[in-house]
């Protein structure tokens, strides 16, 4: 049976799911992809490396792995199928918060 890659996630879909997981935060999210096209994961593998960052509220009681944590659960899916390779994460709490 032949490998088949999973669809690729777009920038814009990846924020629709954190959006739905981190309501009224400030979401930027960056396809970095084809900044990796050439190394080794990258070849036949669907998963995309994206930079993402996050202004909410609710991170303001969390440490910085529990933040990260939140963040991995949301995106526990596209993780799970392959649609993600790499993330770089900036997670901060909104100034109000703080």
């Amino acid at each position: 049976m032949a490998y088949a890659p999973n669809p690729p996630l777009s920038a814009t879909a990846l924020r629709e799911m954190l959006l739905g997981a981190f309501p009224h935060a400030t979401i930027t999210v960056r396809d970095d992809t084809h900044l990796h096209a050439g190394h080794n994961a990258a070849v036949g593998h669907g998963g995309g490396h994206f930079k993402v960052h996050i202004v909410w509220d609710g991170f303001a009681a969390l440490t910085r792995p529990q933040r990260h944590r939140l963040v991995h659960a949301a995106l526990a899916e596209p993780w799970r199928h392959g649609r993600i390779h790499a993330l770089t994460l900036k997670l901060e709490p909104a100034p109000s918060a703080s």
